[in-house]
C-alpha cells in the first residue's frame, strides 16, 4: 500500500526550495547578477559605501554611477583610470594634493605642472625662476623628483662656473636667461677693462687665448704663438707680459712687440760683430725674426 506524503511536510518542502532559489537564484549564481535582474543602480546597495568614502571623497565631487569607477570583481582598488599617467612621486601622491578644497574639485583641475607647482616654481631662489624661466616644468624637471633638474646649459658649464649662483651671469632684478651673452667677455669685460697688469686694451677680447674656467688667474699664456716667438724656453720665461707688450709698441697681435728687433733693438754693426765666424748667420733686415734663426728657443 502507497505510503502518503503528509500535505504539511510537502508544503514545508516548497516553501524551503522557494526561498532557497529566491537568495541563491537557482545554482549558486552571482548575487550581483540576481541584483541586476531587480535593480541595476549599484548605488541602491552601496550608498553608505559612497557616502564614506574619504580618499577621494565622493560626496559632491563623483557621479553616482558606481561602475564607473568600480567593478564587481571588487570594490576595491577602483578600475579609474587617470586623464594623465601618475607616474613616479606623482603615482603615491594623495587625491587632495591636488583636487584639493572642500569638497574637492576634480573637474577643471588643471593638467599643467605648474597649475599644482606654482608655488614651487615662486619660491626658488638659485636660479630664480619668477619672470625669468620658462613656467613650462616639465622642460627642466621629472615626475621622478623635483631637484635637481634635468636642465641642460647652452654651454657647458665646468671649473668656476659649475659653482657659480646662476645670477651672476643672468642678473637678479629679475634675472634675464634668453639671450644670454655665451663669450666669456659677456660676463667678464669688465675683468678686461679693469686689468693693470698686464693692461688688456691691446689683448683680443677672446679670453680663451690665455684663461681657462678653472681660475682667472694666473693666466696660462693661452695660444701664444711659442712657435713663432717662444716665450716657455730661454730668457724670456722670467719675463714679465709687459716688458714685451707694451702699448707705446703697438697692438699685442701683429705690433712691434711681437718681433726680437722691436725689443732687442741691434744695430747692424754690433750685431754683425757679435755674430762674427758664426756659421749661417745672416743679418736679414726684411725680417724682424731672423734672431730665431739660431735662436729658436729664445736663448743666447
Amino acid at each position: 500500500m502507497r505510503q502518503r506524503i503528509p500535505l504539511l511536510a510537502l508544503n514545508l518542502a516548497w516553501i524551503v526550495a522557494s526561498i532557497g532559489i529566491a537568495l541563491f537564484g537557482g545554482c549558486f549564481s552571482d548575487p550581483h547578477a540576481r541584483h541586476e535582474v531587480r535593480q541595476s543602480d549599484c548605488v541602491s546597495c552601496h550608498r553608505a559605501d559612497y557616502d564614506n568614502a574619504t580618499d577621494p571623497v565622493h560626496v559632491g565631487t563623483f557621479p553616482l554611477e558606481c561602475a564607473t569607477c568600480h567593478s564587481t570583481v571588487s570594490f576595491r582598488p577602483s578600475t579609474f583610470v587617470h586623464e594623465w599617467p601618475l607616474t613616479n612621486a606623482h603615482a603615491g601622491a594623495a587625491c587632495n594634493a591636488c583636487h584639493v578644497g572642500s569638497p574637492p574639485v576634480y573637474a577643471g583641475t588643471p593638467r599643467e605642472c605648474v597649475g599644482c607647482h606654482l608655488e614651487d616654481y615662486n619660491a626658488v631662489e638659485s636660479p630664480i625662476h619668477k619672470d625669468g624661466l620658462s613656467m613650462d616644468c616639465a622642460s627642466c624637471h621629472t615626475t621622478v623628483s623635483f631637484s635637481p633638474s634635468t636642465f641642460v646649459h647652452a654651454w657647458p658649464l665646468v671649473g668656476v662656473h659649475l659653482t657659480a649662483e646662476c645670477t651672476s651671469c643672468h642678473g637678479d632684478v629679475p634675472p634675464v636667461y634668453a639671450g644670454t651673452a655665451t663669450q666669456c667677455v659677456g660676463c667678464h669685460q669688465t675683468d678686461y677693462d679693469s686689468s693693470t697688469y698686464p693692461g688688456h686694451n691691446m689683448f683680443p677680447t677672446t679670453c680663451q687665448n690665455c684663461h681657462t674656467p678653472s681660475g682667472w688667474t694666473p693666466a696660462i699664456g693661452g695660444t701664444h704663438p711659442d712657435d713663432v716667438f717662444p716665450i716657455s724656453t730661454g730668457g724670456h720665461v722670467t719675463v714679465a707680459c709687459m716688458d714685451c707688450h707694451n702699448v707705446a709698441l703697438g697692438p699685442s697681435t701683429g705690433g712691434m712687440n711681437t718681433t726680437c728687433t722691436a725689443c732687442h733693438t741691434h744695430q747692424r754693426a754690433v750685431v754683425d760683430a757679435q755674430h762674427e765666424g758664426a756659421a749661417g748667420y745672416v743679418y736679414d733686415a726684411a725680417n724682424q725674426h731672423f734672431c730665431l734663426t739660431c735662436h729658436p728657443s729664445g736663448e743666447n
